[in-house]
């Protein structure tokens, strides 16, 4: 987002710092730079959007977080998720 918003001057700046690691013999190998073909490009999130995310681990997580108030959220689940 911050490339986005400073413009110009910002993808300027960007140019430049490729140009130089490739310059430099580096980049393509080492996985600095990639091919725009290589590459999907999505757009940015604006500004307040969230992202929610849960590991296969956050029934576990949740207990071991809770355990000092009694185990109020216990998981009555079991199998892959549940232990």
């Amino acid at each position: 987002m911050r490339l986005i918003e400073g413009g110009r001057v910002a993808l300027d700046n960007a140019h430049q710092a490729v140009e130089y690691v490739t310059s430099q013999g580096q980049g393509q190998d080492d996985g600095i730079v990639h091919d725009l073909g290589a590459v999907e490009l999505h757009a940015s999130l604006p500004t307040g959007t969230r992202v929610a995310c849960a590991g296969s681990n956050f029934i576990t997580h949740r207990e071991r977080m809770t355990a000092g108030a009694g185990g109020k959220w216990k998981s009555r689940t079991s199998g892959a998720f549940g232990t």
